[in-house]
């Protein structure tokens, strides 16, 4: 009754063409705001872990394929504007001496879990596909809907310090100088 392994790989596929699709989307709509966030964490998360069991559901009406496509679509749509509203939170909000840093360990967090899904998903397709997506939907909804809302307040970095501007000396002492 479980996934099949080119049901499997259909979901990572399809999340990388919603990616792309919906790239289009977010250059039309660049607004970020916290509460969107969460409805997407919850999208992601609930698609994630309905996956698997809604899937004896799909072989019984036979759209077994097409239906979880469509919910692991879904999936890819919420966790591609996740991304974006992220980046956009902190461009928008973070201070600019702060911004740097904070950007590049997003970008390296997103990238170090893309690829864990992509490591760990065939592992766990061995040990049962369905415990697989609902832990991962289960920590894809508590580190969203919970550790974000905190992790602003947490931030603990260090004030930039900023050389003092000096004045700049002149190409050519003597022409400041004057004729004289």
């Amino acid at each position: 009754m479980g996934l099949t392994l080119s049901e499997y790989s259909v979901f990572l596929v399809s999340m990388d063409v919603a990616s792309i699709s919906c790239g289009f989307i977010m250059l039309a709509f660049q607004t970020a705001s916290r509460s969107l966030f969460i409805f997407l964490v919850l999208v992601q998360s609930m698609s994630t872990i309905l996956i698997p069991i809604l899937s004896p559901i799909f072989k019984r009406l036979g759209i077994n394929l097409i239906g979880l496509i469509i919910l692991r679509v879904s999936c890819g749509l919420a966790n591609f504007l996740m991304g974006n509203i992220l980046r956009s939170i902190i461009t928008n909000f973070i201070p600019v001496n702060r911004r740097a840093r904070l950007l590049a360990v997003f970008e390296m967090c997103w990238n170090i879990s893309n690829v864990m899904l992509g490591a760990l998903g065939p592992l766990l397709h061995q040990y049962g596909v369905k415990l697989a997506f609902i832990a991962l939907g289960c920590v894809s909804l508590l580190s969203g809907v919970i550790v974000w809302p905190f992790l602003p307040k947490q931030l603990n970095m260090t004030k930039s310090s900023e050389p003092a501007s000096e004045e700049a000396e002149p190409l050519n002492p003597s022409a400041s100088e004057g004729y004289g």
